[in-house]
C-alpha cells in the first residue's frame, strides 16, 4: 500500500471515470445575473464548459494542477466557441490567483482527491477565502459507506495501518496503486455544515471512477458574511 497519499498526485494522474461528469443542475438556477464562477479541478473542462453553455451571462474560471487536462480543457471550448470561460494550471492551496473573488465556486469529485485531512481543510480554507461574502460553494462528492461490498474490504485494510477515517488505496484495473482517495463521514459532512451555511445536503446513490456503486453527497452551502 502507499504510505500515504496527496492531492498533488494528480498533477500527473489521468482522470478517465466511467461516468464523465456529474453537472450541478441545481446551481444554475441560483446564480445571480453576471456572476463570477470557479470551478476547482475543473479537469478537461466538461462541467465548466457546460456551466458556460447554460448561463452565457457569466464568467467562470476553471483550475486544475493537470496542465495536460488544462489543455483538453481549453480546447474543448475553442471548440464549443465559449468565450466567458477561461482555464489556468493552479494550484488553489498553493498559488494565488490574483485579487479575484467569486460568486459561486464548484468542486466536483475534488475534496475525494485530499486523502490528508491538513490539506483537505486548507482546500475548504481556500473555497472560503475565495468566495466574497454570501458566495454559494456547491459541491458534489463520495460519502464513506462500510456496508459497500466494494470498499469495505479497502476501508478496513487502510484502518489497520491508521489511516484517516474514509481513506483507501486505488489500484488500476491491472491492480497497479494509482492513489488513496478519500470518501466523507457522517462527522465531516457534519464539520462542512459548520464552516459554512448550508442550505441542503442531498445523499445518491452513483458510480465510482472503475464504475463501483458508491455513495454521493451534494451540498450547497453560503459563506457567512462575517467570514473573512
Amino acid at each position: 500500500m502507499i504510505a500515504h497519499g496527496s492531492y498533488r498526485d494528480w498533477r500527473v494522474l489521468p482522470y478517465e471515470p466511467v461516468l464523465a461528469a456529474h453537472y450541478p443542475e441545481s446551481l444554475v438556477e441560483l446564480l445571480p445575473p453576471r456572476a463570477r464562477v470557479l470551478e476547482i479541478g475543473c479537469h478537461d473542462g466538461i462541467v465548466t464548459c457546460y456551466l458556460a453553455r447554460r448561463r452565457p451571462d457569466v464568467t467562470i474560471c476553471g483550475v486544475d494542477i493537470n496542465h495536460t487536462a488544462i489543455d483538453a480543457a481549453r480546447a474543448r471550448a475553442l471548440d464549443e466557441g465559449l468565450v466567458n470561460v477561461r482555464f489556468e494550471t493552479c494550484d488553489v492551496i498553493a498559488d494565488a490567483i490574483g485579487d479575484d473573488r467569486f460568486d459561486a465556486i464548484v468542486t466536483i469529485r475534488l475534496l475525494t482527491c485530499f486523502p490528508r485531512c491538513d490539506e483537505w481543510r486548507r482546500l475548504l480554507g481556500a473555497i472560503r477565502r475565495l468566495l466574497v461574502a454570501d458566495g454559494t460553494w456547491f459541491g458534489i462528492d463520495y460519502l464513506y459507506d462500510p456496508t459497500n461490498d466494494a470498499y469495505r474490504g479497502r476501508y478496513a485494510a487502510a484502518e489497520e495501518a491508521q489511516w484517516r477515517l474514509g481513506n483507501f488505496q486505488v489500484h488500476s484495473p491491472a491492480g497497479r496503486p494509482l492513489f488513496v482517495a478519500h470518501h466523507h463521514t457522517d462527522g465531516e459532512i457534519a464539520f462542512l455544515s459548520r464552516i459554512f451555511s448550508v442550505r441542503n445536503v442531498r445523499r445518491f446513490q452513483s458510480l465510482s471512477m472503475h464504475g463501483n456503486r458508491a455513495s454521493m453527497f451534494e451540498i450547497v452551502g453560503v459563506k457567512p458574511a462575517e467570514a473573512r
